[in-house]
Protein backbone atom coordinates (compact mmCIF):
# COMPACT_ATOMS: atom_id res chain seq x y z
CA UNK A 1 0.00 0.00 0.00
CA UNK A 2 1.62 3.36 -0.93
CA UNK A 3 1.58 6.38 0.79
CA UNK A 4 -1.24 8.46 -0.87
CA UNK A 5 -3.13 5.68 -0.24
CA UNK A 6 -2.45 5.30 3.32
CA UNK A 7 -3.23 8.91 4.20
CA UNK A 8 -6.80 8.60 3.35
CA UNK A 9 -7.50 5.33 4.96
CA UNK A 10 -9.51 5.66 7.75
CA UNK A 11 -7.40 4.24 10.60
CA UNK A 12 -4.74 4.86 13.60
CA UNK A 13 -0.98 4.48 13.20
CA UNK A 14 1.66 5.33 15.27
CA UNK A 15 3.03 8.48 14.32
CA UNK A 16 5.90 9.08 16.31
CA UNK A 17 7.95 7.38 13.74
CA UNK A 18 7.29 9.79 11.09
CA UNK A 19 8.51 12.26 13.60
CA UNK A 20 12.04 10.99 14.04
CA UNK A 21 13.41 12.63 11.18
CA UNK A 22 12.37 16.44 13.10
CA UNK A 23 14.42 16.53 16.35
CA UNK A 24 14.82 20.29 15.95
CA UNK A 25 12.99 22.49 18.51
CA UNK A 26 11.52 26.14 16.81
CA UNK A 27 12.13 29.20 19.26
CA UNK A 28 8.62 30.20 19.65
CA UNK A 29 9.09 33.23 21.04
CA UNK A 30 11.43 34.06 17.64
CA UNK A 31 8.54 32.57 15.57
CA UNK A 32 6.20 34.80 16.89
CA UNK A 33 7.77 37.90 16.96
CA UNK A 34 7.87 37.07 12.92
CA UNK A 35 4.72 36.28 12.65
CA UNK A 36 3.00 39.50 14.26
CA UNK A 37 5.27 41.59 12.06
CA UNK A 38 2.76 42.46 9.51
CA UNK A 39 4.86 43.50 7.15
CA UNK A 40 6.00 39.69 6.41
CA UNK A 41 4.21 38.54 3.24
CA UNK A 42 6.98 35.77 2.50
CA UNK A 43 5.69 32.53 4.21
CA UNK A 44 8.82 30.25 3.99
CA UNK A 45 11.10 33.39 4.83
CA UNK A 46 8.84 33.79 8.61
CA UNK A 47 8.50 29.83 8.78
CA UNK A 48 11.15 28.37 7.18
CA UNK A 49 10.33 24.40 6.33
CA UNK A 50 12.52 23.00 8.75
CA UNK A 51 11.05 24.86 11.31
CA UNK A 52 7.29 24.62 10.01
CA UNK A 53 7.64 20.74 10.39
CA UNK A 54 9.30 21.48 13.63
CA UNK A 55 6.64 23.09 14.76
CA UNK A 56 4.43 20.34 13.59
CA UNK A 57 6.32 17.77 15.87
CA UNK A 58 6.09 20.01 18.97
CA UNK A 59 2.10 20.43 18.26
CA UNK A 60 1.18 17.54 18.01
CA UNK A 61 2.99 16.41 20.84
CA UNK A 62 0.94 19.22 22.87
CA UNK A 63 -2.16 17.19 21.69
CA UNK A 64 -1.25 13.88 22.81
CA UNK A 65 -0.91 15.19 26.36
CA UNK A 66 -4.52 16.36 26.52
CA UNK A 67 -7.83 14.73 26.46
CA UNK A 68 -9.76 14.25 23.30
CA UNK A 69 -12.63 16.23 25.48
CA UNK A 70 -10.36 18.87 27.06
CA UNK A 71 -12.03 20.78 30.22
CA UNK A 72 -11.60 24.35 30.16
CA UNK A 73 -12.27 26.76 33.20
CA UNK A 74 -13.86 29.83 32.52
CA UNK A 75 -13.11 32.64 31.81
CA UNK A 76 -12.70 31.51 27.66
CA UNK A 77 -13.30 33.46 24.81
CA UNK A 78 -14.50 30.66 21.97
CA UNK A 79 -14.41 31.41 18.55
CA UNK A 80 -16.03 29.93 15.63
CA UNK A 81 -14.58 28.99 11.88
CA UNK A 82 -10.98 31.14 10.97
CA UNK A 83 -10.75 29.50 7.03
CA UNK A 84 -7.40 30.92 6.78
CA UNK A 85 -8.68 34.95 6.92
CA UNK A 86 -5.14 35.35 9.06
CA UNK A 87 -5.65 39.37 9.80
CA UNK A 88 -9.24 38.81 11.03
CA UNK A 89 -7.67 36.46 13.77
CA UNK A 90 -5.15 39.14 14.37
CA UNK A 91 -8.35 41.31 14.69
CA UNK A 92 -9.93 38.88 17.60
CA UNK A 93 -6.62 39.28 19.42
CA UNK A 94 -6.50 42.60 19.12
CA UNK A 95 -9.51 42.94 20.31
CA UNK A 96 -10.48 40.34 22.84
CA UNK A 97 -6.36 40.22 24.34
CA UNK A 98 -3.37 38.01 23.64
CA UNK A 99 -2.64 34.82 25.29
CA UNK A 100 -2.23 34.09 28.07
CA UNK A 101 -4.15 37.51 29.84
CA UNK A 102 -7.11 36.17 27.32
CA UNK A 103 -7.75 32.12 27.24
CA UNK A 104 -9.08 31.01 23.84
CA UNK A 105 -11.19 28.05 22.42
CA UNK A 106 -11.04 27.79 18.94
CA UNK A 107 -13.72 25.77 17.65
CA UNK A 108 -11.55 24.02 13.90
CA UNK A 109 -12.01 24.73 10.48
CA UNK A 110 -8.57 26.87 10.31
CA UNK A 111 -7.22 25.99 7.26
CA UNK A 112 -9.07 26.18 3.46
CA UNK A 113 -11.04 28.87 1.78
CA UNK A 114 -8.67 31.61 2.66
CA UNK A 115 -5.50 33.16 1.46
CA UNK A 116 -3.31 32.96 4.35
CA UNK A 117 -3.78 29.02 5.87
CA UNK A 118 -0.28 28.52 6.68
CA UNK A 119 -0.06 31.98 8.71
CA UNK A 120 -3.24 31.34 10.71
CA UNK A 121 -2.26 27.29 11.38
CA UNK A 122 1.72 28.49 12.36
CA UNK A 123 0.30 31.13 15.34
CA UNK A 124 -2.31 28.61 16.35
CA UNK A 125 -0.11 26.39 16.57
CA UNK A 126 2.50 28.84 18.33
CA UNK A 127 -0.31 29.79 21.33
CA UNK A 128 -0.79 26.12 21.67
CA UNK A 129 2.48 25.27 22.50
CA UNK A 130 3.19 28.40 24.95
CA UNK A 131 0.68 27.96 26.51
CA UNK A 132 -0.89 25.00 26.23
CA UNK A 133 -3.28 25.41 29.66
CA UNK A 134 -4.79 28.71 28.17
CA UNK A 135 -5.29 28.07 24.53
CA UNK A 136 -6.91 25.20 22.87
CA UNK A 137 -7.95 24.14 19.39
CA UNK A 138 -10.30 21.58 18.66
CA UNK A 139 -10.20 20.03 15.43
CA UNK A 140 -13.07 20.51 12.54
CA UNK A 141 -13.95 19.12 9.07
CA UNK A 142 -11.14 20.70 7.34
CA UNK A 143 -8.85 19.55 9.62
CA UNK A 144 -8.82 16.20 7.89
CA UNK A 145 -7.32 15.12 4.70
CA UNK A 146 -9.96 14.56 2.54
CA UNK A 147 -11.40 17.55 3.06
CA UNK A 148 -8.43 20.05 2.56
CA UNK A 149 -6.63 18.60 -0.17
CA UNK A 150 -9.76 19.67 -2.18
CA UNK A 151 -10.43 23.11 -0.85
CA UNK A 152 -7.15 25.14 -0.59
CA UNK A 153 -4.71 23.73 1.83
CA UNK A 154 -2.62 21.42 -0.03
CA UNK A 155 -2.61 24.08 -2.78
CA UNK A 156 -1.24 26.31 -0.64
CA UNK A 157 1.35 24.47 0.58
CA UNK A 158 2.05 23.02 -3.36
CA UNK A 159 2.31 27.21 -4.20
CA UNK A 160 4.29 28.70 -1.42
CA UNK A 161 6.81 25.84 -0.05
CA UNK A 162 7.04 24.23 -3.36
CA UNK A 163 6.24 21.09 -2.22
CA UNK A 164 3.49 19.40 -4.31
CA UNK A 165 3.78 15.97 -2.30
CA UNK A 166 0.33 14.35 -1.28
CA UNK A 167 1.26 11.40 0.79
CA UNK A 168 2.94 11.36 4.52
CA UNK A 169 6.42 12.32 3.01
CA UNK A 170 5.49 15.46 2.23
CA UNK A 171 4.39 18.82 4.24
CA UNK A 172 0.95 18.49 3.67
CA UNK A 173 0.61 14.83 5.10
CA UNK A 174 2.78 15.74 7.96
CA UNK A 175 -0.28 18.59 8.91
CA UNK A 176 -2.36 16.14 8.30
CA UNK A 177 -0.47 14.03 10.75
CA UNK A 178 -0.50 16.72 13.37
CA UNK A 179 -4.13 17.64 13.49
CA UNK A 180 -4.83 14.07 13.39
CA UNK A 181 -3.96 14.10 17.05
CA UNK A 182 -5.92 16.87 18.09
CA UNK A 183 -8.75 16.78 20.44
CA UNK A 184 -12.47 17.03 19.10
CA UNK A 185 -14.56 18.52 21.64
CA UNK A 186 -14.39 20.90 24.82
CA UNK A 187 -16.17 21.02 28.04
CA UNK A 188 -16.21 24.91 29.70
CA UNK A 189 -17.29 24.64 33.50
CA UNK A 190 -18.79 21.62 33.03
CA UNK A 191 -21.49 22.74 31.59
CA UNK A 192 -21.30 23.84 28.33
CA UNK A 193 -20.55 21.25 25.39
CA UNK A 194 -18.70 22.53 22.69
CA UNK A 195 -17.72 20.98 18.77
CA UNK A 196 -17.27 21.92 15.49
CA UNK A 197 -20.16 20.00 13.47
CA UNK A 198 -23.13 19.03 16.25
CA UNK A 199 -25.08 16.36 17.84
CA UNK A 200 -24.60 12.62 17.15
CA UNK A 201 -27.40 9.64 17.30
CA UNK A 202 -24.84 7.76 19.21
CA UNK A 203 -23.71 10.17 21.73
CA UNK A 204 -25.28 9.33 25.06
CA UNK A 205 -22.73 9.92 27.29
CA UNK A 206 -19.48 12.13 27.53
CA UNK A 207 -17.28 9.25 28.33
CA UNK A 208 -17.66 8.44 24.99
CA UNK A 209 -15.82 11.65 23.91
CA UNK A 210 -13.48 10.62 26.18
CA UNK A 211 -12.40 7.22 24.54
CA UNK A 212 -12.63 8.73 20.79
CA UNK A 213 -9.19 7.19 19.85
CA UNK A 214 -6.53 9.74 17.80
CA UNK A 215 -4.56 9.11 14.93
CA UNK A 216 -7.46 9.12 12.38
CA UNK A 217 -7.13 11.28 9.15
CA UNK A 218 -10.38 11.02 8.33
CA UNK A 219 -13.74 9.64 10.38
CA UNK A 220 -13.10 5.86 10.47
CA UNK A 221 -15.66 4.65 8.28
CA UNK A 222 -16.93 7.91 7.51
CA UNK A 223 -19.72 7.59 9.75
CA UNK A 224 -20.43 7.60 14.09
CA UNK A 225 -19.41 9.98 16.42
CA UNK A 226 -16.39 11.22 15.14
CA UNK A 227 -18.30 12.40 11.67
CA UNK A 228 -21.16 14.05 13.54
CA UNK A 229 -19.26 15.75 15.68
CA UNK A 230 -17.48 17.37 12.76
CA UNK A 231 -20.72 17.66 10.31
CA UNK A 232 -23.75 17.59 11.64
CA UNK A 233 -25.85 20.63 11.84
CA UNK A 234 -29.44 21.58 13.72
CA UNK A 235 -32.28 22.65 11.67
CA UNK A 236 -35.37 24.05 13.63
CA UNK A 237 -38.02 23.01 10.75
CA UNK A 238 -36.96 18.96 11.33
CA UNK A 239 -37.94 16.70 14.42
CA UNK A 240 -35.45 13.83 15.17
CA UNK A 241 -32.80 13.13 13.09
CA UNK A 242 -32.66 13.66 9.39
CA UNK A 243 -29.95 12.53 6.79
CA UNK A 244 -27.64 15.70 5.57
CA UNK A 245 -27.79 17.51 2.21
CA UNK A 246 -24.37 17.42 2.47
CA UNK A 247 -24.11 13.74 1.64
CA UNK A 248 -22.90 12.82 5.31
CA UNK A 249 -24.13 12.61 8.70
CA UNK A 250 -27.37 14.40 9.96
CA UNK A 251 -29.62 17.27 10.82
CA UNK A 252 -31.21 17.32 13.77
CA UNK A 253 -34.17 18.56 15.27
CA UNK A 254 -34.87 21.07 18.51
CA UNK A 255 -36.12 18.25 20.24
CA UNK A 256 -32.98 16.26 20.03
CA UNK A 257 -31.26 19.43 21.31
CA UNK A 258 -33.21 19.57 24.50
CA UNK A 259 -32.95 15.45 25.08
CA UNK A 260 -29.67 15.60 24.78
CA UNK A 261 -28.20 18.26 27.15
CA UNK A 262 -30.79 16.64 29.45
CA UNK A 263 -29.27 13.35 29.26
CA UNK A 264 -25.46 14.75 29.19
CA UNK A 265 -26.33 17.08 32.25
CA UNK A 266 -24.91 20.12 30.07
CA UNK A 267 -26.70 23.52 29.46
CA UNK A 268 -25.59 24.54 26.33
CA UNK A 269 -24.12 23.31 23.35
CA UNK A 270 -21.71 25.66 21.01
CA UNK A 271 -20.55 24.99 17.53
CA UNK A 272 -19.44 26.37 14.50
CA UNK A 273 -19.52 24.65 11.16
CA UNK A 274 -21.89 27.32 9.26
CA UNK A 275 -21.65 30.73 8.24
CA UNK A 276 -24.41 32.84 9.89
CA UNK A 277 -25.39 36.89 9.09
CA UNK A 278 -24.24 38.01 12.74
CA UNK A 279 -22.01 35.95 13.15
CA UNK A 280 -23.45 33.94 16.15
CA UNK A 281 -27.08 32.25 15.91
CA UNK A 282 -28.66 31.52 19.02
CA UNK A 283 -31.28 28.37 18.32
CA UNK A 284 -34.85 29.01 19.40
CA UNK A 285 -34.38 26.03 22.48
CA UNK A 286 -31.74 28.22 24.05
CA UNK A 287 -29.62 25.69 24.29
CA UNK A 288 -27.50 25.75 21.04
CA UNK A 289 -25.32 28.31 19.56
CA UNK A 290 -23.76 28.05 16.37
CA UNK A 291 -20.11 30.87 16.08
CA UNK A 292 -18.60 32.09 12.92
CA UNK A 293 -15.76 34.12 13.02
CA UNK A 294 -14.87 34.70 9.89
CA UNK A 295 -16.41 38.01 8.44
CA UNK A 296 -16.46 38.67 4.53
CA UNK A 297 -16.31 35.08 4.33
CA UNK A 298 -14.21 34.10 1.45
CA UNK A 299 -14.42 37.37 0.06
CA UNK A 300 -18.42 36.24 -0.99
CA UNK A 301 -20.39 36.62 1.58
CA UNK A 302 -21.10 40.02 4.06
CA UNK A 303 -21.22 38.25 7.17
CA UNK A 304 -20.36 39.48 10.50
CA UNK A 305 -18.08 37.47 12.33
CA UNK A 306 -18.15 36.73 15.97
CA UNK A 307 -16.97 35.36 19.09
CA UNK A 308 -18.42 34.66 22.62
CA UNK A 309 -16.98 35.26 26.17
CA UNK A 310 -18.17 32.98 28.92
CA UNK A 311 -17.21 34.59 31.82
CA UNK A 312 -16.55 32.55 34.83
CA UNK A 313 -20.42 32.78 36.42
CA UNK A 314 -20.85 31.13 32.89
CA UNK A 315 -22.75 34.39 31.79
CA UNK A 316 -22.22 34.67 28.01
CA UNK A 317 -20.93 37.78 26.05
CA UNK A 318 -20.90 37.99 21.96
CA UNK A 319 -18.76 40.59 20.10
CA UNK A 320 -19.48 40.74 16.39
CA UNK A 321 -17.14 41.50 13.71
CA UNK A 322 -18.75 43.96 11.23
CA UNK A 323 -17.22 42.82 7.72
CA UNK A 324 -15.27 45.52 5.90
CA UNK A 325 -14.16 45.37 2.16
CA UNK A 326 -10.68 44.61 3.23
CA UNK A 327 -10.35 40.86 2.57
CA UNK A 328 -7.41 39.29 2.04
CA UNK A 329 -4.50 42.29 1.99
CA UNK A 330 -2.75 42.55 5.44
CA UNK A 331 -3.01 45.05 7.86
CA UNK A 332 -0.39 48.22 7.58
CA UNK A 333 2.91 47.40 8.75
CA UNK A 334 4.02 48.51 12.15
CA UNK A 335 7.90 50.61 12.85
CA UNK A 336 10.54 48.45 12.16
CA UNK A 337 11.64 46.28 15.39
CA UNK A 338 8.01 46.31 16.57
CA UNK A 339 7.02 43.20 19.22
CA UNK A 340 3.92 41.45 19.22
CA UNK A 341 0.88 43.32 21.59
CA UNK A 342 1.90 43.11 25.61
CA UNK A 343 -0.62 40.28 26.43
CA UNK A 344 -1.20 42.39 29.42
CA UNK A 345 -2.41 45.49 27.22
CA UNK A 346 -4.30 43.68 24.77
CA UNK A 347 -7.22 46.08 24.17
CA UNK A 348 -10.89 45.44 24.96
CA UNK A 349 -13.76 46.40 23.83
CA UNK A 350 -14.57 50.06 25.31
CA UNK A 351 -16.85 49.67 28.19
CA UNK A 352 -19.57 52.10 26.80
CA UNK A 353 -19.85 48.91 23.62
CA UNK A 354 -20.66 46.35 26.38
CA UNK A 355 -24.03 46.61 27.38
CA UNK A 356 -25.72 46.13 30.29
CA UNK A 357 -27.96 42.71 30.79
CA UNK A 358 -31.67 42.99 30.90
CA UNK A 359 -33.98 40.75 32.85
CA UNK A 360 -36.91 41.72 30.33
CA UNK A 361 -38.01 39.86 27.27
CA UNK A 362 -36.05 42.02 23.97
CA UNK A 363 -38.06 44.23 22.27
CA UNK A 364 -38.70 45.06 18.41
CA UNK A 365 -35.55 46.08 17.00
CA UNK A 366 -34.78 50.16 16.83
CA UNK A 367 -34.02 51.07 12.82
CA UNK A 368 -29.76 51.43 12.82
CA UNK A 369 -28.39 54.61 12.26
CA UNK A 370 -25.32 52.56 10.54
CA UNK A 371 -24.38 53.40 6.92
CA UNK A 372 -25.71 51.00 4.95
CA UNK A 373 -22.43 48.39 3.61
CA UNK A 374 -22.79 47.82 -0.35
CA UNK A 375 -24.36 44.25 -1.33
CA UNK A 376 -22.17 41.53 -1.98
CA UNK A 377 -22.71 39.07 -4.71
CA UNK A 378 -23.87 35.27 -4.09
CA UNK A 379 -22.08 33.00 -4.19
CA UNK A 380 -22.21 30.99 -7.43
CA UNK A 381 -25.24 28.36 -6.92
CA UNK A 382 -24.13 26.27 -9.53
CA UNK A 383 -20.09 25.86 -7.96
CA UNK A 384 -19.53 22.32 -7.12
CA UNK A 385 -20.55 21.25 -3.81
CA UNK A 386 -17.99 20.88 -0.77
CA UNK A 387 -16.64 16.96 -0.60
CA UNK A 388 -19.03 15.46 1.40
CA UNK A 389 -22.10 17.49 -0.45
CA UNK A 390 -23.14 20.46 0.99
CA UNK A 391 -26.07 22.53 0.98
CA UNK A 392 -26.00 25.58 -1.52
CA UNK A 393 -24.84 28.52 -0.01
CA UNK A 394 -27.43 32.11 0.17
CA UNK A 395 -25.65 35.60 0.88
CA UNK A 396 -27.48 37.76 2.87
CA UNK A 397 -27.12 41.44 3.45
CA UNK A 398 -27.40 42.97 6.36
CA UNK A 399 -26.13 46.41 8.13
CA UNK A 400 -24.43 46.23 10.97
CA UNK A 401 -24.94 47.72 14.46
CA UNK A 402 -24.48 47.03 17.96
CA UNK A 403 -27.07 44.78 19.20
CA UNK A 404 -28.21 43.65 22.91
CA UNK A 405 -29.70 40.33 23.12
CA UNK A 406 -31.25 38.19 25.79
CA UNK A 407 -31.44 34.94 24.77
CA UNK A 408 -29.98 32.65 28.18
CA UNK A 409 -28.29 29.59 28.88
CA UNK A 410 -29.64 27.24 31.89
CA UNK A 411 -27.94 27.42 35.32
CA UNK A 412 -26.94 24.00 36.66
CA UNK A 413 -29.96 23.05 38.64
CA UNK A 414 -32.60 23.67 36.44
CA UNK A 415 -33.04 24.80 33.02
CA UNK A 416 -36.15 27.10 33.81
CA UNK A 417 -33.32 29.62 35.43
CA UNK A 418 -31.69 31.79 33.46
CA UNK A 419 -28.04 33.38 32.89
CA UNK A 420 -28.47 36.76 30.87
CA UNK A 421 -26.33 36.81 27.19
CA UNK A 422 -25.03 39.93 26.38
CA UNK A 423 -23.22 41.36 22.98
CA UNK A 424 -21.10 43.82 21.76
CA UNK A 425 -20.10 45.02 18.41
CA UNK A 426 -15.91 44.99 18.43
CA UNK A 427 -15.53 48.26 15.77
CA UNK A 428 -15.98 51.62 16.07
CA UNK A 429 -18.62 51.93 13.74
CA UNK A 430 -21.29 54.01 14.71
CA UNK A 431 -24.74 52.10 14.76
CA UNK A 432 -26.77 52.78 17.50
CA UNK A 433 -28.10 50.69 20.37
CA UNK A 434 -30.63 48.53 19.91
CA UNK A 435 -32.95 45.72 21.45
CA UNK A 436 -33.49 43.04 19.29
CA UNK A 437 -35.28 39.45 19.06
CA UNK A 438 -34.21 36.44 17.73
CA UNK A 439 -33.83 36.23 14.52
CA UNK A 440 -34.57 33.00 12.67
CA UNK A 441 -32.19 33.36 9.65
CA UNK A 442 -31.79 30.56 7.29
CA UNK A 443 -28.03 29.47 8.30
CA UNK A 444 -25.41 29.91 4.96
CA UNK A 445 -24.10 26.14 4.77
CA UNK A 446 -20.64 25.96 4.74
Amino acid sequence: MDNQTLLHKPFCIDICSLFAAFQMDVDVDALLLRLHDRRNVNIVETVPADEMLALLRMAQMVFQTQPMLVEVQPPVVICGDIHGQYSDLLRIFDTLGYPPATSYLFLGDYVDRGSHNLETIALLFCYKIKYPRNFYLLRGNHETSVTNAIYGFRQEIARRYGDPRNDLNGMWGIFNIAFSQMPIAGLVGGRILCMHGGLSPDLTSLDQLRQIPRGWYDPPNNRGITMDLLWADPDPRIKGWQTSPRGCSYLFGDDVILQLTALLDIDMVVRAHQVVQDGYEINGTQKLVTIFSAPNYAGQFDNAGAVMMVESSLRCMFFQFPPTKRITPPPQAPPPNATPPNPQNGSKPSPEKELKAKEEKPTSPEKSTSPKKAEKPSPDKSASPEKPPKPKDEAKEKTASDVSIQDSVGKTQSTSEKLVANSSTASNSSGSDSSVTKKKEKKDKK
